[in-house]
């Protein structure tokens, strides 16, 4: 290490070249990376969709989902299988073991479903495969609305922007939401249709084959060859109101039989925005982004792609987007870059005001760019992204970076300070090795700690990998800086003694003479000083422990969940004017700007309806906070809005407003800790399991309400074929149920185009009254005496089904969600333990750190081994990391308070900077051992030579420590470094006191230590 020093020492240049290099890579990775919120990772998922149109959530899961599961299960690979079974779909989700890739995951899972298809029963559509991650949030909603209709918006919007939209590099999919779809309806009078002999089926039939363009072959003419084709297709809707059909029972025309008319279609989704001017029920597009791209460059794409549309067709429609993920993600970026810009601040300022000289200053200041230039250059060699987690392991670095500076510029400055010469190559070198093992000793500690967790199993290596090696390449960085790069720059700008000493040993007399003071009382009787070092650590782990445990801190939430939940069966048409009031009353909140929301599901939305929680009849309002609003405050004021009784369009509606889980706790399994998840060996036996469930935690007095998802019932009235009846007559229960859903539903016929334009035509009955009402008098089949109706075949009984079912690893199950009483969550988690394992009855989440908890423990005990042996190998003792890493519990007793007087939790964040220390807490023990051990070998006594060491070391010890403090003081007190402050205050309290307690503490042990080596 000496020869590389002084080869730095005497190649001043090429260092400075080098250096110049390095921050100019560092530059230009930082503006090429790509920037995102979060790392980007998820686990390989494809979900399976198909369905039975007509067909209820009980029978789809019986004859559909069942056995599609039992195909799939084989899969290699597999780790989890859900499934939720509603009216007329079945979606099957699978999680793939980490590290599976997708595409061939997608290609294992088509081949599974070829060979099950053939055996499902006919009328099961197709099952569709899809990968990807069903757990995403669009990047950017825009939403379009036009004077000339719902209709024309939705057509504008589903035909053109999103064409445009989908053509932007990186974009992933585009749904269209809300709004109104046409369709050419073609409303039957039953009973002159069947006078006729025509039933809907059957003219739905007809149409089919009469207006469709039909291929008729190929004819000569000459030497060309002319493809033939028979176009039925008609031209406009009079066209084919007149069109003479043919029949069994003779021609007829549409309109003889019944009427003819544009409408709206049923809605599948209702969108609907608001601002301070009100409400508005408008179409949405959701944009969502492809798996690594860059969302802040994405998001500048679609917005130019949607400014274009918006003056090619402003004359018609207006375009405005109401939701852009890239400002939250860039404002956070940036706050978290001020916020690091001044602790760099602060820093410099410290190394002036302790170093004394400007020069001092601004050599230890260098190894914070040149540390972060490292870092950045080494996460675009990664191929990593600027994220959240990166910056906050580059801004973490910044107060670590300039310790080994200071302490080999106080080394250099008392050698040759005095010096008017500058010092030759071979002693500027030779003095500079002599901390070369405390230095590198104090690197290795916090590498050693952050290195293993870029190696976590699953996503949590994935999600702090980034942090992890920002950190640990800024901190190599700033110690080869300072133990290379630092002697030559020294002697570079060497400018001797000048004018009276500016030492600055004797500018901190007054400290230095305090501490000497209190040291030689401790030397008299260090007991004491131990026990209350111990009952200070004991009371700090207290305080640790005592803060509530959080993934992510409630200060992180950036918007307001507000869900309004509807009586079950009720139709989206009627939501409306419930959810637009709702809307309306947030949109008026000072803390909010405008708000949006959404009910229902489109058809290529399939990742929203596979979630258990995916009502019809539930409507979710997003409201993203305002710059400067606190999210706490923003809750309580929406639920004071809700308990307000001002809401008053949606009767017999229920309220929740909270924050929305984030995709990191959901995707680590953490969104709910409190929920259960209940399963039996068939419907029957889940039930009943989820009673008794509900029983137990509604008497435990910890809960106020609990709620089972999926949610919900759904009225339905169920047929039951009379046998004799429909055998005597010849029709058979499943001839029935066609004729029942093309009356009531509508069959789809045809598809016609209108001005560039499809227009789909349905075919459907009518009749008077309540359709429920009348059943009886429907007509389904004709036979010699005349119509039969379905009163005649079968009976109706009508009762209330689930709307969804769920399934766990092929296992029936529900979901419970307790909501717990004030102040009791913390003893309902605690409940929820002993309720676990008993009646099927089990934590829902599948919490990576319960999943990985051999593994994470492991890991810890490999990163303390891992310190034990590197500072064992530094010192070439077995004992002495022993007395080293007696400072982490001292860091402790500063790290508890300082979370609690800051108010907060105890969340990964602050985990994180509870590693830290792990890691930095050690390095003012070793800085004072290597100086003791140093003037105990030149022949003083222990404790002289500790006595000594720990005056000489007083400086740079309180030099770090202050840099290191004033570093994470922005981060821990200002507004802008709020999602870390958690972080900053564990290790601002931790590295403070712990310094305190190891000036006072270690030396003692040191001597103890020292002598016993002499005896040896």
């Amino acid at each position: 290490m000496r020869g590389l020093i002084e080869f730095a020492v005497k190649k001043p240049v090429a260092l400075i070249m080098a250096l110049s290099a390095l921050i100019l890579a560092g530059v230009f990775s930082a503006v090429s990376l790509p920037l995102q919120r979060l790392p980007d990772f998820s686990y390989p998922r494809v979900t399976v969709e198909t369905g039975y149109p007509g067909m209820g959530a009980e029978d789809i899961r019986s004859i559909v989902t069942i056995p599609v599961e039992d195909a799939l299960s084989p899969v290699k690979g597999l780790r989890r299988q859900r499934s939720v079974s509603r009216a007329g779909s079945s979606l099957v989700v699978l999680d793939f073991d980490w590290g599976t890739d997708s595409g061939a995951a997608s290609v294992l899972v088509r081949e599974a479903i070829d060979a099950v298809y053939p055996g499902l029963p006919d009328g099961v559509e197709k099952p569709a495969v899809i990968p990807g991650d069903p757990g995403e949030d669009p990047l950017i909603v825009a939403a379009v609305s036009s004077r000339r209709g719902g209709a024309f918006a939705r057509n504008l919007a589903e035909y053109e922007i999103r064409s445009r939209l989908r053509r932007v590099e990186g974009v992933g999919a585009v749904i269209v939401a809300g709004g109104e779809k046409p369709e050419l309806e073609i409303r039957t009078d039953l009973p002159r249709a069947v006078s006729r002999g025509l039933f809907p089926a059957d003219i739905a039939g007809i149409l089919s084959s009469e207006t469709a363009n039909i291929p008729a072959g190929n004819t000569r003419e000459g030497g060309r060859e002319l493809v033939v084709t028979g176009s039925g297709r008609p031209e406009s809707e009079e066209e084919l109101k007149h069109a003479v059909l043919p029949s069994e029972r003779g021609p007829f025309v549409i309109t003889d039989l019944g009427s003819v008319k544009t409408a709206a279609a049923r809605k599948k989704t209702i969108f609907i925005g608001a601002d301070k001017n009100g409400a508005f029920e408008k179409t949405a597009l959701e944009v969502y982004g492809r798996p690594g791209a860059d969302p802040v460059r994405l998001s500048r794409e679609v917005r130019k792609a949607i400014n274009d549309a918006s003056g090619t067709f402003g004359g018609d429609l207006e375009i405005g987007v109401v939701f852009d993920d890239a400002p939250f993600i860039t404002g956070g970026l940036w706050k978290l870059l001020i916020s690091a810009s001044l602790g760099c601040a602060a820093v410099m300022a410290v190394l002036f005001c302790t170093l004394r000289r400007p020069g001092y200053s601004i050599l230890a200041g260098f190894s914070i760019p040149v540390s972060a230039c490292a870092s950045f250059t080494a996460l675009a060699l990664l191929g990593r992204s600027l994220n959240g987690m990166s910056v906050s392991g580059a801004a973490l670095g910044i107060g670590l970076v300039s310790d080994t500076s200071v302490i080999i510029l106080d080394l250099l400055d008392g050698a040759f300070g005095k010096m008017k010469n500058r010092p030759g190559f071979e002693a500027l070198s030779r003095k500079a090795a002599s901390v070369a093992a405390s230095g590198l000793g104090g690197t290795l500690t916090t590498v050693v700690v952050f290195l293993p967790v870029v190696f976590l199993p699953g996503p949590l290596g994935s999600l702090f990998g980034d942090l992890s090696a920002a950190l640990v390449f800024s901190i190599v960085s700033g110690w080869a800086y300072a133990q290379f790069a630092l002697p030559g720059l020294y002697r570079l700008f060497f400018t001797g003694k000048t004018g009276p000493d500016r030492s600055p040993a004797d500018r901190t007399f007054s400290v230095r003479g305090l501490y000497t003071k209190l040291f030689r009382r401790v030397l008299r009787n260090p007991l004491p000083l131990f026990a209350a070092a111990v009952l200070s650590s004991a009371a700090g782990i207290v305080f640790l422990f005592a803060r509530p445990a959080v993934f992510v801190s409630p200060d992180e939430a950036r918007e307001i969940e507000i869900t309004l939940n509807f009586p079950a069966g009720t139709s989206l048409e009627s939501m409306s004017g419930g959810a637009a009031e709702l809307a309306e009353q947030a949109a008026g909140l000072s803390v909010f700007g405008a708000v949006f929301g959404r009910a229902g599901a489109e058809d290529e939305d399939s990742p929203r309806r596979a979630s258990p929680d995916y009502s019809r009849e539930t409507f979710i309002l997003r409201c993203p906070l305002l710059p400067g609003s606190s999210p706490e405050k923003a809750l309580g004021a929406v639920r004071e809005l809700l308990d307000s009784g001002k809401l008053k369009k949606a009767p017999g509606a229920k309220y929740i407003a909270d924050f929305p889980a984030g995709k990191t706790e959901t995707l680590l399994g953490l969104s709910s800790p409190a929920r259960l998840v209940v399963k039996g060996k068939d419907r029957k036996d889940v039930e009943t399991n989820r009673i008794s469930a509900e029983k137990k935690l509604l008497d435990s007095g910890l809960v106020r309400e609990c709620t089972a998802r999926p949610y919900g019932l759904r009225p339905e009235i169920r047929i039951r074929p009379d046998r004799e009846a429909s055998a005597f007559l010849g029709i058979s229960a499943a001839e029935t149920a066609r004729a029942v859903y093309a009356a009531l539903e509508g069959i789809a016929a045809a598809e016609l185009e209108i001005d560039g334009r499809p227009l789909p035509v349905k075919v459907s009955g009518f009749f008077e009254g309540s359709p429920a009402g009348v059943l009886d008098s429907l007509p389904v089949a004709l036979s010699e005496n005349g119509p039969v109706f379905l009163g005649s075949l079968a009976s109706m009984e009508r009762r209330d089904v689930p709307s969804a079912l769920l399934r766990l690893d092929r296992s029936d199950a529900v979901y419970l969600e307790p909501v717990p009483e004030q102040g009791k969550r913390a003893k309902l988690y605690r409940f929820l333990k002993d309720l676990y394992g008993k009646n099927g009855t089990g934590r829902a989440d599948d919490s990576v750190f319960v999943k990985y908890r051999s593994s994470l423990i492991l890991t810890i005990i490999l990163v303390i081994l891992l310190l034990y042996l590197s500072m064992g190998a530094l010192f070439e003792s077995f004992s002495l990391p022993l007395i080293f890493m007696l400072t982490i519990p001292f860091s402790l007793a500063g790290a508890g308070p300082a979370l609690f007087l800051s108010g907060a939790g105890l969340d990964f964040q602050a985990v994180l900077g509870l590693m830290a220390l792990f890691g930095i807490a050690v390095n003012s023990g070793m800085v004072l051992f290597e100086r003791s051990e140093e003037k105990a070998k030149g022949g003083l006594s222990p404790e002289a030579a500790v006595y000594g060491a720990a005056r000489d070391r007083l400086y740079p010890v309180l030099a770090t420590t202050l840099t290191t403090a004033f570093a994470l003081l922005p981060l821990a007190l200002s507004p802008l470094g709020r999602g870390q402050r958690s972080m900053a205050a564990a290790m601002l309290g931790g590295i403070c006191v712990s310094t305190l307690i190891s000036l006072f503490a270690l030396p003692p042990v040191f001597i103890r230590y020292l002598k016993r080596k002499q005896h040896e």
